[in-house]
């Protein structure tokens, strides 16, 4: 099985594990898709999906061991690629990427959960 298949399973496990509604939990996993795609595509091994969530926030991060940081770009209509930063800043409440201590990267979005019900 494929690197990115696998990770949009794994997502959707842990997100429907972690009973988000609906619309974050396709969200979350679309971000996963296109966080390690990004990566495949541009990073090198190895590559870690990692999601989090805090009372607040549901956390999805990618690492690899590539050091240069993506940026947001405009994908013209033609192009079969680049756009995966994109959907990701437009879907998530925030996204960012940092080197890591071991010369890779991280790159990570954020969703904001919906508040909790008393």
């Amino acid at each position: 099985m494929e690197a990115a298949p696998r990770a949009r399973a794994f997502a959707s496990g842990v997100l429907a594990s972690w009973r988000f509604p609906p619309e974050l939990h396709d969200a979350g996993v679309l971000a996963a898709s296109e966080l390690v795609a990004n990566s495949l595509q541009h990073g090198t091994p190895p590559m870690r999906l990692r999601l989090r969530r805090t009372d607040r926030r549901l956390i999805v991060e990618v690492t690899d061991g590539d050091d240069h940081l993506p940026r947001r770009r405009r994908a013209e209509p033609a192009d079969e690629s680049g756009r995966g930063i994109a959907i990701v800043a437009t879907i998530a409440d925030h996204w960012g990427a940092r080197r890591t201590p071991d010369g890779g990267k991280a790159v990570w979005c954020e969703f904001t959960l919906p508040a909790r019900r008393p």
